[in-house]
C-alpha cells in the first residue's frame, strides 16, 4: 500500500479501518489500531499555520538545527529554549510540521493528554521525541497505550543514551522535582543536565530504528478509571510474562545525594533523596536498603562468618572482631521520609527494613528522603580508611543503597563479604571534602574547570577556591552503583581509547610509578579489543584507582592496589575492567551467579592478555584448568549453582566462580565452535545489556547462535559437581583397519574431538557429537587442513564407545582425545594412545591459521 502526500486520502483512511478491523479480530491493544489509522495522517493537514503556531514552530533559517528543546509552559507563554545543536532540520518537512503542531495543542490545549512520538526520517537522522503533560494539581498523564509503548518508554534502560523515559517525568511540578537530561555537542563533549519545574518537556536523540507515529488526544476510558499518574497493572503484568529481552522489567533508582566528608574524624553525613520506579507488576509494600558498613563491627554476620569458615579470607580473619569503636564502620539513618512523611524503619545487621504506610503501585514512582550518617572503617575488605599502601579513603558500598526487586522478589542479603546487585539508575552526587585531596569517582564530574585537580580543560587556569573544602559534583547515568576514593597524594593522568573512553587513572608517585606510566597504553589496548570482541563499552569514561585491598570492580570505575610489578598491575587492571562488561553493564545477580560475572570475566581476561602481550597461546585459559582440577583432587567442588555467600570453602567458591565459570565458556566454545561462540558472546551482550540477565537467558542465546541444545552442559557443569573422565580403552585390528575403543568413565559426557596421526606424517580428526545435542559443530580452524570424518552421535547411557579407522593399528603413530586442550577432564594421561604418545600442541595445523580465523 502506497500513499503519497497530497494525494489518495482515502487510500489512508481505508487502511486506517482495514487495521481497525484487524485490532477487533485479534483484540489486541490500541497501538496497532492508532499507528495504522493515524500512519499518514501528518500528511492529511495541509492548512497554513496559525500565527502562535509559528511563533512556536522555530526561528531563523529554513534549516534550523535542532537537537534538545525544552518547553516550559505557563498560562500565558511558552519558552522554547534550544540548548545544544548539531544536526540540520528542514522545517517545511511535512512530518516535522505536524509533530509541532501536535506538540503545541499538547501544551495549550487542556482537554490534550499529550504525546509520545517515534518518529520517522526527519532531516539526516530518525529521532525521538517524547512529551509529558501535568494535569492543575500537578499530577502527569500517562502516554502509555501498551507494553510496546513501555518498552518505547524505557529506552534508556535499554542502554540508548539520551531517550528520556516517561517513568523519570512523573514527579510533580509542585514538589520541585527534577529530571535528568543528556546530549551531545558539536564539539563531541557528552552534557548532562538537571531540569526542574518543568510542565512539558521534548528530548530528542539519534535513534537508528525507530520508525511510526503514536498518539491520542484525549484519556481513554480505561485511563480515567485508573487513579492518577499510576500505570494501569494490567499492561505491565503482561508485558512482563515474557522472559524476552525487549520485555525484561527493571526496577529504576534515581540517586541525588549531598556528602560532608570530615577527614579528621573519618565520618560523613549525607542527604539522600531518591526517586523509585515500580516498574514490575507487583504491588509493593515494603522496601529494602543495604547498609554495608554495619558489617565491620565486632559480632557481625561477616565477622562470625570469617571466624567460623575453615579458610578464612586472609584479608579478613579475625580484624573484625578486634575493631576500637573508632575503627568500625556504621551506617546510621537519622530519618527517613516517604512521600513527604516520615515514617518508621528498623535496622537488621547490614539491612534497613522499610514497612511503607502505603503501597508502591505498579508504574508508580515514589520519592523516598533520607538523612544518614557513616563512619568509614578501617580499611579490610574492599571499602574503608587507610589502606596498607596510604590511600586514605576507598569510598566503595558507602551509601544506604536500595535492594534490587526483580522476577524473583527481593534480594535483601545480608552482607557477608561476597557479590553485590543493584537496581539500574542514575546518581548525582555532590561530595564535600578538605579541598587538598583529589577524589576519583564513578560518573562524570561536572565542575571541572572550578575544581581542577587534573580535571580541568587543557589551557584552563582553575580559580583559587576560598574556603577548606571543595565540592565534587558527579553525575553517573545508567548504573547500579557509585564509587569514590579520595586522597591527597593522588597523581591524576589522562589517556583516550580510540574510539572509546577517556581513561583517567589515580595513583601516589612511588617507587612503581614507572609502572603506571605504561599501563595507559596496554589498558587501552584492552578496551579496543573487548570494543571489538564482547561489545561496546557504553560509557564516556572508565577510572583506574589506586585503593582498596586487592581489585575491586565498580560502574565506571576500579580499585586496586598499585604496589606491583607490572605484569600483576596489568592483569588487575584489566580484570577488573572486564567486569564493566558482564556486571557492570549486564548486572547479573552475582551472588547467584557469580560464574556469570567472574568467571565470563576471567575467560575474557586471558584472551585480552595473551593478544596484549602476543603470546598466541594454544590455551590461554590453562590456569583455571589447573585450579579446578585441584580442587576436583581436594575433593571440594560444590555446585556453581550454590549462593556465593553460602559455599562451604572460601577455596571453593573462588574455582568455581573464576575458574569454573571460565572453563564453561572454553568447553562451550569447544561444543560449538568458536565460528559460533564468539558471535554468540557478542550477541549476549547486545541482547541482555542493562537486563540483569540469568544463566538460562544466556543459555538461550548460545542455543540460537550454535542451533544446539545445551541444556546438558548447564545441567551438568552448573548444578553438578559431575566430572569428565574419557579413556582410550584399546585400539585393535579390526578387518583391514582398526577399531578403536573408548570409555566414559566420569559422569559428565562430553562431544569428543580425536585426533590420530599416522606414521606416514598425515593426520585425520574424528568428531563424535551426542545424541541430546540435536546436532554438532561444524569444522574448526583449531584443526588447519586436517581431514575430519563425523561418527555417530554417542548416547550418554552408554559409557562404551567405538569406531572404525581404514588403517591397521601398526601404521598408527599417536591417538589422542582432545588435542585443544579445551575439555576439563580430570585425568588427561588415559587420553593418548599409546600412552607414552602425549604431545602439547603444535601437533594439528597453524594456531596462527586459527587467530586469523577467530580475529
Amino acid at each position: 500500500m502506497k500513499c503519497g502526500v497530497n494525494k489518495d486520502i482515502d487510500c489512508a483512511k481505508r487502511f486506517g479501518v482495514f487495521s481497525f478491523c484487524i485490532y477487533l479480530r485479534m483484540k489486541r491493544t490500541i497501538l496497532f489500531t492508532v499507528v495504522s489509522l493515524f500512519l499518514y495522517f501528518p500528511l492529511l493537514s495541509q492548512d497554513s499555520f496559525t500565527e502562535a503556531e509559528k511563533e512556536f514552530i522555530l526561528s531563523g533559517e529554513k534549516e534550523s538545527p535542532m537537537r534538545l528543546y525544552l518547553i516550559t509552559h505557563t498560562e500565558d507563554s511558552i519558552l522554547l529554549r534550544k540548548e545544544s545543536a548539531d544536526i540540520k532540520v528542514d522545517k517545511e518537512d511535512e512530518v516535522l510540521q505536524y509533530f509541532i503542531r501536535r506538540l503545541y495543542k499538547t501544551v495549550t490545549d487542556p482537554k490534550s493528554m499529550g504525546v509520545g512520538i517515534a518518529a520517522p526520517q526527519v532531516g539526516l537522522s530518525r529521532r525521538i521525541i517524547w512529551v509529558q503533560r501535568f494535569d492543575k494539581e500537578g499530577f502527569p498523564f500517562e502516554v502509555y497505550l501498551n507494553p510496546k509503548i513501555v518498552q518505547y518508554t524505557s529506552l534508556r534502560q535499554e542502554g540508548m543514551e539520551g531517550c528520556l523515559s516517561i517513568p523519570d517525568l512523573r514527579d510533580t511540578v509542585n514538589r520541585g522535582y527534577a529530571i535528568l537530561i543528556e546530549y551531545d555537542k558539536l564539539d563531541g563533549s557528552h552534557h548532562y543536565e538537571m531540569v526542574e519545574d518543568f510542565t512539558a518537556v521534548i528530548f530528542q536523540h539519534e535513534i537508528d530504528h525507530l520508525d511510526g507515529i503514536v498518539f491520542t488526544d484525549h484519556l481513554s476510558e480505561e485511563m480515567e478509571n485508573a487513579e492518577k499518574g499510576r500505570v494501569l497493572a494490567s499492561e505491565r503484568a503482561t508485558a512482563s510474562k515474557t522472559p524476552r529481552a525487549d520485555e525484561r522489567w527493571q526496577q529504576r533508582a534515581s540517586y541525588k545525594m549531598e556528602v560532608d566528608m570530615d577527614v579528621k574524624t573519618d565520618r560523613l553525613n549525607g542527604i539522600q533523596n531518591l526517586a523509585y520506579t515500580n516498574n514490575s507488576p507487583d504491588t509493593l509494600n515494603s522496601v529494602f536498603y543495604h547498609l554495608y558498613f554495619n558489617a565491620f563491627q565486632p559480632g557481625s554476620m561477616m565477622d562470625v562468618r570469617s571466624r567460623s569458615i575453615p579458610d578464612p579470607d586472609g584479608r579478613v580473619r579475625d580484624r573484625i572482631f578486634h575493631l576500637d569503636e573508632d575503627e568500625i564502620g556504621y551506617q546510621k539513618i537519622k530519618s527517613l521520609k516517604y512521600r513527604g512523611e516520615a515514617i518508621e524503619f528498623e535496622m537488621q545487621g547490614t539491612i534497613l527494613e522499610v514497612a511503607l504506610p502505603s503501597p508502591i503501585l505498579p508504574g508508580e514512582t515514589v520519592k523516598l528522603d533520607m538523612e544518614f550518617e557513616a563512619q568509614v572503617p578501617l580499611q579490610i575488605r574492599r571499602t574503608g580508611r587507610d589502606n596498607r599502601e596510604g590511600i586514605e579513603y576507598s569510598m566503595s558500598q558507602w551509601y544506604p543503597k536500595l535492594c534490587e526487586y526483580d522476577y524473583e522478589g527481593w534480594h535483601a542479603n545480608p552482607y557477608i563479604a561476597r557479590e553485590f546487585y543493584g537496581v539500574w539508575g542514575d546518581f548525582d552526587v555532590t561530595i564535600n571534602i578538605d579541598k587538598k585531596y583529589t577524589v576519583a569517582a564513578s560518573g562524570y564530574l561536572q565542575n571541572p574547570n572550578k575544581i581542577g585537580h587534573g580535571y580541568e580543560d587543557e589551557g584552563v587556569e582553575v580559580p583559587k577556591i576560598e574556603g577548606d573544602k571543595l565540592s565534587w559534583r558527579f553525575i553517573a547515568p545508567n548504573v547500579h552503583d557509585f564509587l569514590w576514593a579520595a586522597d591527597p597524594d593522588y597523581r591524576h593522568t589522562k589517556h583516550q581509547v580510540p574510539d572509546g573512553p577517556m581513561l583517567h587513572f589515580f595513583f601516589q608517585v612511588d617507587s612503581t610509578r614507572n609502572n603506571w606510566k605504561k599501563l595507559p597504553e596496554d589498558a587501552s589496548k584492552a578496551f579496543q579489543i573487548l570494543n571489538k570482541t564482547f561489545g561496546k563499552y557504553p560509557y564516556k569514561q572508565y577510572s583506574v584507582i589506586q585503593g582498596g585491598d586487592g581489585g575491586m570492580e565498580y560502574p565506571m570505575a576500579t580499585l586496586i592496589t598499585g604496589a606491583r610489578s607490572y605484569g600483576s598491575l596489568l592483569g588487575v587492571t584489566v580484570h577488573e575492567a572486564i567486569h564493566s562488561w558482564f556486571q557492570m553493564v549486564l548486572g547479573s545477580n552475582e551472588s547467584l551467579y557469580p560464574w556469570m560475572d567472574e568467571g565470563f570475566t576471567s575467560f575474557a581476561s586471558s584472551y585480552v592478555l595473551d593478544k596484549i602481550n602476543e603470546k598466541n597461546s594454544l590455551n590461554p585459559y590453562a590456569g583455571s584448568y589447573f585450579g579446578y582440577q585441584s580442587l576436583v583432587m581436594a575433593d571440594a567442588v560444590e555446585p556453581m549453582s550454590i549462593h556465593s555467600d553460602h559455599y562451604s570453602l572460601n577455596r571453593s567458591y573462588s574455582v568455581s566462580a573464576y575458574s569454573r565459570g571460565a572453563i564453561a565458556l572454553n568447553q562451550l566454545s569447544y561444543i560449538m565452535g568458536e565460528e559460533k561462540f564468539y558471535p554468540a558472546m557478542l550477541r549476549y551482550y547486545n541482547t541482555w545489556k542493562f537486563k540483569h540477565p540469568n544463566a538460562t537467558d544466556f543459555k538461550r542465546v548460545m542455543e540460537k547462535e550454535s542451533g544446539l541444545e545445551l541444556d546438558w552442559f548447564f545441567e551438568y557443569w552448573i548444578n553438578s559437581t559431575h566430572n569428565i573422565d574419557y579413556e582410550i580403552s584399546d585400539v585393535v585390528a579390526f578387518k583391514k583397519g582398526s577399531k578403536v575403543s573408548l570409555q566414559r568413565l566420569g559422569k559428565m559426557p562430553m562431544p569428543l574431538d580425536i585426533l590420530i596421526t599416522y606414521s606416514d606424517g598425515s593426520q585425520e580428526l574424528v568428531y563424535i557429537p551426542m545424541v541430546m545435542m540435536r546436532g554438532g559443530k561444524g569444522a574448526e580452524a583449531w584443526y588447519g587442513d586436517v581431514e575430519r570424518s563425523i561418527k555417530e552421535d554417542w548416547p550418554w547411557t552408554n559409557k562404551e564407545y567405538s569406531f572404525t579407522l581404514d588403517k591397521s593399528p601398526k601404521e598408527i603413530e599417536s591417538i589422542v582425545i582432545d588435542p585443544s586442550f579445551r575439555v576439563a577432564d580430570i585425568d588427561r594421561k588415559n587420553n593418548y594412545f599409546p600412552s607414552n604418545s602425549r604431545k602439547r600442541g603444535g601437533m594439528f595445523g597453524s594456531n596462527k591459521k586459527r587467530e586469523e580465523i577467530r580475529d
